[in-house]
């Protein structure tokens, strides 16, 4: 619907890139313009306090999967996959996937790319991904390596 290429939401984020076909006047032309625009602009922040759960939330899926039994498996695969997304929500940085995502993080993270290429090996240790949760959320606050309670 027109209304719709008047004020783009962030679901229409995913047509960035497109190309138009077709088009009466400039409507497609300037709704691919304030696309742009909007995720130039990014996304709302989230507020502190879920900010703070988030990397509370990563350190504690992080202890459970310790478990090894069945729960604990499920609870790593969760783990693995939220972390991805956090990564961006923790920065204040749109979430395009997980394609775009690695993308993004080996051109301007690499460090914490190389994190996740190692956590997300099938065979993974713990260890390993206990270093991707750091360089996600930072160290936990009840980590007695930590004296600088880093977060991003």
């Amino acid at each position: 619907p027109e209304v719709v290429l008047e004020s783009p939401e962030e679901e229409h984020l995913r047509l960035r890139g497109a190309r138009i076909l077709l088009q009466r006047g400039t409507s497609a032309e300037a709704f691919l313009e304030r696309l742009d625009a909007k995720h130039r602009a990014g996304p709302e922040p989230l507020p502190p306090d879920e900010l703070q759960a988030r990397r509370v939330w990563a350190h504690k899926m992080l202890a459970r999967s310790r478990r090894g039994d069945a729960e604990g498996n499920y609870r790593r695969a969760w783990l693995l996959t939220a972390l991805l997304e956090d990564y961006f929500h923790l920065r204040g940085l749109w979430y395009e996937g997980p394609k775009k995502a690695m993308a993004w993080l080996r051109l301007n993270d690499p460090g914490t790319s190389e994190a996740f290429e190692q956590a997300l090996r099938p065979a993974a240790q713990l260890a390993t991904i206990a270093a991707a949760v750091v360089a996600v959320a930072g160290r936990s606050r009840s980590d007695p390596a930590s004296s600088d309670h880093a977060s991003p």
